[in-house]
């Protein structure tokens, strides 16, 4: 019992470190990191286009007006910049339901350690593989 205490007390102190690592070392280069949400982005979409749907009806906003930029700010992370890079550890390589509209212009990173194992050295290496690539936003 004791073990998985101490377990769970290292992964923990090991993430606080690479927070603190990552903010300190690329607060200049990066907005910041999100990490897992607790809700389905299913979900969210369904709920956006809802919301959208009664303030056309209640005219608040003109149905020819509704773009990208509108549906993005009626989304639960409107207040948060896309990511630029999503981080996928454990070896998966799919996102799971994980900022499905967010992440249309997305780099992905795929690493087979496991999150609570992921290092500042990992994410140094994501970083800089993210860093080399040639980012096009969906052009040629």
């Amino acid at each position: 019992m004791r073990s998985r205490h101490r377990q769970a007390t290292q992964r923990s102190e090991r993430v606080q470190r690479l927070h603190k690592f990552f903010t300190r070392k690329y607060a200049d280069t990066f907005v910041g990191a999100n990490s897992v949400r607790p809700f389905d982005l299913h979900d969210e979409i369904i709920k956006a286009v809802k919301n959208i749907i009664d303030d056309v009806q209640e005219g608040k906003i003109n149905k020819e007006n509704i773009n990208q930029e509108l549906f993005s700010d009626y989304l639960y992370t409107k207040d948060s910049p896309d990511p630029d890079l999503i981080i996928r550890p454990s070896g998966e390589q799919r996102i799971s339901n994980f900022l499905l509209w967010q992440c249309a212009y997305s780099e992905f990173w795929y690493s087979n350690v496991n999150w609570p194992d992921f290092s500042e050295k990992d994410l140094q290496r994501a970083i800089y593989d993210y860093q080399n690539r040639d980012r096009r936003f969906g052009g040629v």
